[in-house]
């Protein structure tokens, strides 16, 4: 299905959800799955006048002001008090092709400026919030700093607050505090939720339902004024039904961070056909996390390649691994590439078993 686009109203459509953005604020007000309906941003049938909001719940952004406090390069400091960007904005669709579409929003606030392409894509689901926050706000001993989030506050019951961890996942108390994750975070209730993927920005706060993630500081201590200039990243969210541990939320926080690379080469022939996966594993609670030649190359007929992968949702589970290179052997062994046990294989496929949460690394001996 294309993408389509009410740039008036400023909502874009994909296969999978309608997404409308706040012409004051920049904030998603509207976010609706297709296939049931279901609704994120917008009170439930039945909430009242009361629950209406107008502004956008969804990627809202807010300056949250520190105390001043010694080493602040580590410790965030006590709020003194907390401005929401909910008006002012320039919003415009600036794209509308088959293939995405983006709507622009531009934010000034203090001393600095914010522009954000957000993008939808058609066979996607998944909105990327590429950002660009050009920053010129210090901190210091005599006045707060300020400090720039972006907020996330879906419609939903009693919610549980879930975070990307090396391999793995942990469920922490929604007390307002900021903690450290990797590649996700995921704000969710029995029935849905919303994950908020990253490429390089690890703060997250979670209090009720609303999940916060930290975009840039002004820390002044033990630098004076580390965070000024340009600051390029993106962020994403990624709406599901379900938990995040079984909705595939992991695998597109991780396809954020690995994204396809595109390639020109020249036409040659070759044995492998077009749109082949060399690698690919049967179940979607496993993820490869890493693929490498192995340290030890010692046979020239043969190849020995290190394919690791782990179980994500902490439960035992059995995958196939299937690989269009042709497997003379393979074996398990540790981190180390070393006392490898052999496990049967095919020729292009290896069985596997998980435990919850396990790693494994796998040691294929390949024909050059």
């Amino acid at each position: 299905m294309p993408i389509e686009v009410d740039e008036e109203k400023c909502v874009i459509s994909n296969e999978y959800f309608r997404v409308g953005v706040n012409k004051n604020s920049g904030a998603i007000d509207s976010l609706s799955l297709k296939a049931n309906n279901m609704e994120f941003a917008q009170p439930k049938a039945g909430w009242g006048p009361e629950g209406k909001i107008n502004a956008g719940m969804l990627n809202r952004f807010q300056i949250h002001f520190e105390q001043p406090h010694p080493m602040s390069a580590w410790n965030i400091g006590d709020i003194t008090r907390t401005e929401s960007l909910i008006s002012g904005a320039e919003v415009k669709v600036i794209e509308k092709g088959p293939a995405v579409a983006i709507v622009e929003v531009k934010h000034k606030f203090l001393n600095s400026s914010l522009t954000q392409q957000i993008r939808v894509y058609a066979g996607l689901e998944r909105i990327d919030f590429v950002t660009q926050v050009d920053w010129h706000e210090k901190g210091g001993a005599m006045h707060d700093a300020p400090m720039l989030k972006a907020t996330f506050t879906p419609y939903m019951g009693a919610s549980k607050a879930t975070y990307d961890i090396p391999f793995g996942s942990i469920e922490r108390t929604a007390n307002g505090l900021e903690v450290p994750a990797l590649e996700w975070a995921d704000i969710s209730d029995a029935e849905h939720g919303i994950t908020v993927a990253n490429n390089c920005k690890y703060g997250h706060s979670a209090q009720g339902n609303t999940l916060a993630l930290t975009l840039v500081r002004a820390s002044y201590e033990p630098d004076n004024n580390p965070d000024e200039g340009i600051h390029n990243f993106t962020y994403s969210i990624i709406p599901h039904v379900g938990m995040c541990v079984t909705a595939n939320a992991i695998q597109s926080g991780s396809g954020l961070n690995q994204p396809l690379v595109g390639i020109v080469e020249k036409a040659h022939a070759g044995s492998i056909r077009p749109s082949t996966a060399m690698l690919k594993v049967d179940n979607d609670g496993i993820l490869i996390s890493a693929v490498k030649f192995a340290e030890d190359q010692s046979n020239d007929e043969t190849a020995s390649v290190i394919v690791r992968l782990f179980e994500t949702t902490g439960n035992p589970a059995k995958a196939a691994l299937h690989t269009k290179w042709h497997v003379i052997k393979a074996e398990e062994v540790n981190m180390l590439e070393e006392q490898g046990e052999e496990i049967a294989a095919n020729a292009d496929s290896i069985n596997l078993d998980f435990g919850s949460y396990e790693i494994k690394t796998i040691k294929l001996i390949v024909k050059k």
